[in-house]
């Protein structure tokens, strides 16, 4: 078998000025913040389907998130968030702040 070089660390983890790839929930105020970037990349894309391909997660889970009468209430995970800031071309800490204009 022929060896693949330097392995890639399997996780982006607490390394100099990475990401912490810790999952864990957002607040509600957050939570609205990374509504509004949604509505901002919904805008611009005009369809769900696009920004589902956008930011990696299906128009379901997206639509969910949105809805406030849902039957399961998304909380929305940090990861999620980063995804979205990600698109926007935003900070995370900048979108779970609500300083994303339209």
């Amino acid at each position: 078998m022929k060896p693949r070089g330097k392995r890639r660390r399997p996780f982006v983890g607490p390394r100099g000025d990475e990401p912490h790839s810790v999952p864990y929930p957002i607040t509600d105020e957050q939570r609205e913040h990374v509504k509004k970037g949604l509505r901002v990349l919904r805008e611009r894309a005009e369809k769900w389907g696009e920004v589902s391909n956008l930011v990696g997660y299906p128009v379901a889970y997206l639509t969910t998130f949105m809805d406030e009468k849902a039957p399961i209430a998304l909380r929305g995970q940090r990861h999620f968030a980063a995804k979205v800031a990600e698109v926007l071309g935003v900070e995370l800490d900048e979108l779970l702040a609500g300083k994303v204009e339209p």
